[in-house]
């Protein structure tokens, strides 16, 4: 659902409430799925399996890392 298709949201001048609301969901969609991903990754892995936990949790931040400097990056390329 978008923020901005909410009653009153938007108009003329715009409402700041629509902006508000959307960020609100994404806070807390991102807040609700971020906590989980290495967890479940690392779950997948036996426990007697040191040097590969050690190796996809490398891997992990790696990726992390990498997409953030590509979104640095990107955004200032955009803007």
């Amino acid at each position: 659902m978008s923020g901005t298709a909410v009653n009153g949201a938007t108009g003329d001048p715009p409402s700041p409430w629509g902006a508000i609301l959307g960020l609100l969901f994404i806070a807390v969609g991102t807040g609700g799925i971020k906590p989980c991903v290495a967890a479940f990754g690392g779950d997948q892995i036996n426990e007697d399996d040191a040097k590969l936990v050690e190796t996809y949790f490398a891997a992990f931040y790696f990726s992390i890392n990498v997409s953030t400097c590509q979104q640095e990056i990107s955004a200032e390329a955009i803007l």
